[in-house]
């Protein structure tokens, strides 16, 4: 079944060889035990399609995340030897659940709450949230390799606080700081303010945004620039990045739409923009940059969307509906050739995404990304400045793709501003190897951003 990925891992406790076959939505597992790897693999549970889990071990029960009741997942335990599965922790809407990680005397649970990454402790039968005192942050594992320890060691950040390692005491909460990424020059995460915000879709659905700017900007309305993704229930972390500096300290605000299709606010938030409901993920990001203008959180007249890959197609499609919203629009290396790309069994992701987007072989289907597709939808409409990257060598979205999909825009737009392609010829998805060409690109984009939305490019 192309549909399905196959992987081989081992658990923590070093007991367990796990054979996983997983496809976008149905998972399966498979037990050896380590110490008779020629053992034929056993399942662990029945394949039900549409039911997904996430295992681990320790002592003699082996802890399973798993969304058969419920679709953001419970935790449960199974017996090593097999049998029924006793439900240590119930679902509950909007608390994400991904994964277990066993150590020798505790579990805790990696997932999602109230939009924000999260990591639960296992006591008594109930999960328990680690706090944090910033209102928007990333917390994800880092390598916890000892199963023996009495610790977990995790990262944090926030779009204001460069990324720390900590470990943090299971038994008593007690948290120590290892490292933190430095930044060079005068920064102080003080001359900065992140906000979170709930705006509301067209259809009365909240949607979160995680928002960055300089504190010195006071009320004053500026420049914004929007990012989005919206697709295969990928959170977009909010994190901090040295380079976004360059922006705030220009008086550009930055922000996050965590629109639906993306896995922010658990299973349903993704299931609501994906195959027939994938024109939320298109109008989210509108709404939220028509909200913003609006509530006069920044200038009407200098919104810049930026997207890559999926994240191209957001913007590409938030693009033919809105065009006058934008004053600048960036996508990289943007999936905007959707019907033909899943028209094509033979390119190395068609398959496999069907789940995602739909088969448009099958009417229906076909109708549903026609609708939505940035290259079927171009209109002969005032377009504002647009640069598309591509990558020559790219497998995951063609090189064609965003070169038809610019000359069509170049073709259609009664506008004078420029549509831009910048191809790389060495490179694959995203963008060049190596730091140095990786900051001359990003240095590129920004310096497009500022210059359409008016900002000054002196530091």
């Amino acid at each position: 079944d192309e549909r399905y990925y196959l992987d081989l891992s081992k658990t923590r406790s070093g007991d367990f060889i796990v054979i996983t076959a997983d496809s976008a939505v149905t998972e399966s597992a498979w037990i050896i035990p380590s110490g008779s790897p020629e053992t034929d693999p056993r399942p662990l549970l029945d394949r039900v399609e549409g039911v997904q889990y996430s295992i681990d071990h320790r002592g003699d029960v082996f802890w399973i995340v798993i969304n058969d009741d419920g679709a953001d997942g419970r935790l449960v335990t199974v017996s090593v030897n097999g049998g029924d599965v006793s439900e240590v922790a119930h679902h509950v809407q909007g608390r994400k659940l991904h994964a277990p990680m066993c150590f020798e005397q505790h579990v805790v649970v990696w997932g999602r709450h109230d939009g924000l990454s999260a990591v639960f402790s296992v006591d008594d039968g109930l999960l328990v949230p680690f706090v944090f005192d910033e209102a928007v942050y990333t917390v994800t594992p880092e390598t916890n390799l000892e199963f023996s320890a009495t610790h977990v060691r995790y990262s944090f950040e926030s779009l204001v606080t460069p990324r720390a390692i900590f470990d943090q005491d299971l038994s008593t909460g007690e948290r120590t700081l290892l490292k933190q990424t430095p930044v060079l020059g005068d920064f102080d995460p003080a001359g900065y303010v992140q906000e979170r915000h709930w705006v509301p879709a067209s259809d009365g659905t909240l949607i979160p945004v995680s928002y960055v700017r300089r504190r010195e900007a006071g009320d004053e309305r500026g420049a914004l620039l929007l990012y989005a993704y919206g697709a295969y229930e990928i959170s977009m972390p909010a994190t901090f990045s040295i380079a976004r500096l360059s922006l705030l300290d220009r008086g550009v605000a930055y922000a996050i739409a965590h629109v639906r299709g993306g896995g922010e606010m658990g299973k349903t938030w993704y299931e609501q923009g994906k195959l027939e409901h994938k024109a939320n993920t298109f109008s989210d990001l509108v709404d939220v940059a028509k909200y913003f203008s609006a509530a006069e959180i920044c200038d009407a007249d200098r919104i810049a969307i930026r997207g890559a890959s999926a994240g191209g197609l957001t913007v590409g499609a938030a693009l033919n509906l809105a065009p006058e919203v934008f004053a600048a629009v960036v996508a990289e290396v943007p999936f905007v050739d959707v019907v033909n790309t899943m028209l094509d069994p033979d390119l190395p992701l068609t398959v496999v995404e069907w789940e995602e987007w739909g088969n448009p072989q099958v009417e229906r289907e076909y109708d549903w990304i026609s609708g939505y597709s940035p290259y079927e939808n171009v209109r002969r409409v005032d377009y504002p400045p647009i640069l598309v990257t591509a990558g020559l060598n790219d497998p995951r979205v063609s090189y064609w793709e965003p070169a038809k999909w610019v000359q069509r825009l170049r073709e259609r737009s009664t506008s004078s501003c420029e549509v831009v392609l910048k191809t790389e010829m060495t490179a694959g998805h995203f963008a060049r190897s190596g730091r140095y060409d990786l900051w001359r690109d990003e240095a590129t984009i920004l310096a497009f951003v500022l210059t359409r939305l008016g900002a000054h490019l002196e530091s």
